[in-house]
């Protein structure tokens, strides 16, 4: 499974909208759009494995607060 298919399904559990993503990845939203892009769209970007890694750190720590 890839990044971006990781973070599409990270979108359905969590109901992350675009900023939240950018804001937890440090990235832009413009970034957050390619890699939720079709992978046959000429935006389409690869996640970067480090930007998941930012996301899925700030996932846990937010169910760790809760």
């Amino acid at each position: 499974m890839t990044n971006n298919e990781k973070l599409k399904d990270l979108v359905d559990e969590y109901g992350l909208s675009r900023e939240e993503i950018a804001e937890l990845t440090m990235s832009s939203i413009h970034g957050v759009k390619n890699w939720l892009s079709s992978p046959d769209s000429v935006r389409y970007r690869n996640m970067p494995d480090s930007r998941m890694k930012l996301l899925v750190d700030a996932l846990a720590d937010r169910e760790i607060e809760d």
